[in-house]
């Protein structure tokens, strides 16, 4: 008597398959009522959870789709770091808002329907959804599949094109990620001077009832719990930080979970305590640090006629060219763990604190 193991696996593989496929209807279905539900929200802090949940569900989604290093950055950012800043911003917000001032929609409403518009005349041009045929399956995907290991030499594909395919287009990303913080700072800073202490809002007496202020929490229960998961947010930060050559994670997603294992404890804890060693100055530097971590690897390619940013020119020091490429991943990926974590840090205080 023999067993058939291949039919089997492919039976499993079906069943696999047919389930993702029952699951990512009913979150498309889910979706579809949250969208809904913000748009008809007749009340901001409704709005703010349903849009938390509906980051959530598109976390889902990308873990179902086997892209658990998307999936964590849209639970950490989306789900997480956001929701916490629309909440602060409610804080300073009255919570009755019928007597604000309100500006003509029609020229955005014309706006927004020509960018839906246009955005649906576009995605007739895209494959179909799952076609095995379309063309980043058909050369792309197979390259990187059948040569990543001779190439780069790390387990993670993500890693290997983030960080040493495409090493120009992440170096941009993270210099982006530094200007858009700065550009953050400028824009709601006040004569030159930025606003890193919470004043509240002058003339409503009626407020958003959050439960939390700058000053932290009273709750001793949160404030124990908090104190007692923080470090093991940390070190999972770390941990992602430092394996995400070879494992879902990488820089940016420690460096938002980090980020927010610090918006965690202001939130807790007040924002005064953590602001006092983390100003904005402090935390630009930080920023500017990654981005330099980042540029001078690939600079040292320069000293030897390489390509900018060509790892294999670590081997005057390293014989092992594989080992060259996993040290130089290493390098960049804690260079942009720095950036991130103190931009976002950054922008969230900057919200949080201002008037």
């Amino acid at each position: 008597m023999t067993l058939n193991f291949n039919n089997h696996m492919t039976v499993n593989t079906a069943l696999n398959f047919d389930l993702g496929n029952y699951l990512l209807n009913l979150i498309a279905f889910l979706l579809i009522l949250i969208s809904i539900k913000i748009i008809f929200a007749k009340d901001l802090l409704n709005a703010v959870i349903a849009s938390s949940v509906f980051s959530l569900l598109i976390g889902v989604s990308y873990l179902i789709m086997d892209a658990p290093d998307v999936a964590m950055t849209e639970a950490a950012l989306g789900a997480c770091l956001s929701t916490c800043v629309y909440l602060n911003l409610l804080r300073k917000l009255p919570s009755d808002l019928k007597n604000i001032e309100r500006t003509n929609i029609i020229p955005a409403s014309l706006i927004c329907l020509l960018f839906v518009v246009t955005l649906a005349y576009m995605g007739l041009e895209l494959p179909n959804y799952g076609d095995d045929n379309a063309p980043i399956h058909m050369h792309s995907s197979k390259y990187y599949i059948e040569n990543t290991s001779r190439d780069i030499g790390v387990p993670s594909f993500v890693a290997a094109i983030l960080a040493s395919y495409r090493g120009y287009d992440t170096l941009g990303e993270t210099s982006v990620i530094l200007i858009a913080g700065i550009a953050v700072l400028l824009v709601f800073s006040k004569e030159g001077v930025i606003p890193w202490l919470d004043h509240g809002i002058s003339g409503h007496s009626r407020r958003y009832k959050i439960p939390w202020s700058s000053h932290g929490m009273t709750n001793p229960i949160i404030k124990y719990i908090t104190s007692f998961i923080i470090p093991y947010i940390i070190l999972y930060s770390i941990y992602i930080q430092l394996n995400g050559e070879s494992s879902p994670g990488g820089g940016f997603q420690a460096g938002v979970i980090f980020a927010s294992s610090l918006i965690a404890y202001d939130l807790v804890y007040g924002n005064r305590k953590l602001s006092r060693y983390f100003p904005p100055s402090v935390l630009i530097c930080i920023a500017v640090l990654g981005v330099a971590i980042y540029a001078i690897v690939g600079t040292i390619s320069l000293f030897f006629n390489d390509n900018y940013l060509n790892y294999y020119s670590l081997t005057n020091f390293i014989n092992d060219k594989l080992l060259a490429q996993h040290i130089a991943i290493v390098i960049v990926e804690i260079g942009i763990g720095l950036t991130v974590a103190a931009i976002m840090y950054l922008i969230y205080n900057v919200f949080n604190n201002y008037e």
